[in-house]
């Protein structure tokens, strides 16, 4: 009979057939302002060749991942003021930066914090900011505001505040850029993900992409099938054996063979019309290669 009215039968009272599963993950997100900021000046000089801080679009970064973030908390403040800088063009670029900080105030289910920047022209620090991100960590754990929390930044002294977040039982991941966050930092955390250059160019804004694009990129266990002109070839960083191909729509390839772990050959392929950005887009991630001929 309790079968037949559906508590624990399967179908419920209204035939929904829907069970409780628990409560809803709520996932925080912690952003370092200042290190994000260095993570996409690092990648426009790396992939474009220029200077210039490209914002992201925060409304993807918000969305992306699973939980999604329910709220946001960006952490930030005044750009420091450059040795060589007069103090008419660092007026100007603070005001640009507050320009910035007024459009992430106005986002939905994101909160500013403006710290202090401190130090003479060149050696300028910033300062509040880490210990607020810790404090506001613990405070929303303590509370039971969130079941999930996921911090982007660096620094290797965040890891005592992770290893507090799992011992409280949260889930807590690190978004990093390799080569430029704590290993012990990483470590900590539950769960790891990788701002790769890929993912970084997925953020910024659809006008940006369009405008710039970059290199398709791609893992298969196949050779393209259309013909190529074999134009140079040349060990990588790891001694990996690379191709530089051109097909007759002028477009180059850069092919990699490597085995997998399973002994199976496979192949990393980049592709694009521009034969510079395809050699900074694929030295950005595997480092420097000096072609022959």
């Amino acid at each position: 009979m309790i079968g037949a009215l559906g508590i624990g039968g399967g179908m419920g009272f209204f035939g929904g057939g829907t069970r409780y599963v628990g409560p809803k993950p709520v996932n925080y997100l912690f952003i370092d302002g200042g290190y994000l900021r260095r993570v996409y000046d690092n990648f426009i000089m790396k992939i474009f060749g220029r200077n210039g801080t490209i914002f992201p679009d925060f409304e993807l970064i918000k969305n992306y991942g699973n939980p999604k973030s329910t709220k946001v908390f960006y952490y930030d403040c005044p750009v420091p003021r450059k040795k060589s800088e007069s103090k008419e063009d660092h007026d100007n670029r603070l005001k640009i930066q507050e320009g910035f900080f007024n459009s992430i105030r106005y986002l939905d289910g994101y909160h500013l914090f403006v710290g202090q920047t401190v130090g003479h022209p060149g050696e300028e620090r910033q300062k509040q900011v880490d210990v607020k991100i810790a404090v506001d960590m613990l405070m929303h754990a303590h509370r039971g505001n969130m079941s999930h929390c996921t911090l982007l930044a660096g620094d290797q002294d965040f890891k005592p505040i992770i290893d507090a977040l799992v011992w409280e039982g949260i889930n807590t991941k690190i978004w990093y850029k390799s080569g430029s966050t704590s290993r012990e930092l990483i470590y900590a955390a539950d769960t790891k993900e990788e701002l790769t250059y890929s993912k970084l160019y997925h953020f910024l804004p659809l006008n940006f992409k369009n405008e710039n694009p970059i290199p398709h990129s791609y893992c298969s266990s196949e050779r393209p099938k259309e013909e190529m002109d074999l134009l140079s070839t040349q060990e990588n960083s790891a001694r990996r054996q690379i191709e530089l191909l051109k097909n007759a729509k002028d477009e180059f390839y850069m092919i990699e063979p490597y085995i997998n772990k399973q002994n199976k050959e496979m192949f990393d392929i980049y592709k694009f019309g521009d034969l510079d950005m395809l050699k900074r887009f694929y030295e950005a991630k595997n480092g420097k290669v000096r072609w022959n001929g």
